[in-house]
């Protein structure tokens, strides 16, 4: 039951994530994008490794780790704004990140 739901709600968050970009309301570079994203392939890669699908399991946790690699390269945040370049460097300035990729 547990492993149905993680499932369920990782495999929403995933196609929340590209309904909302293929109807425009996010964009590729926004950082709720890039959380649906990570945490929906963290959602359905445990359900898929509870279910012993491992193939599965590892397509939703490389698609987590892209989703990760999308926040940590553009600048860590939770927010549903775009990630901008200038907005990091002025973290960078500030001594809230140690650098911008």
């Amino acid at each position: 039951m547990t492993a149905a739901l993680l499932g369920w709600l990782g495999t929403a968050g995933t196609l929340a994530a590209y309904g909302l970009l293929w109807r425009g309301r996010l964009t590729s570079t926004s950082r709720r994008y890039a959380l649906l994203n990570l945490v929906g392939g963290l959602l359905a890669g445990t359900a898929s490794g509870l279910y012993g699908a491992w193939p599965s399991a590892a397509s939703n946790f490389i698609w987590a780790a892209l989703g990760l690699h999308s926040m940590l390269a553009r600048g860590v945040g939770v927010g549903g704004g775009e990630f901008d370049k200038a907005t990091a460097d002025e973290a960078v300035q500030r001594g809230s990140l140690a650098s911008v990729a």
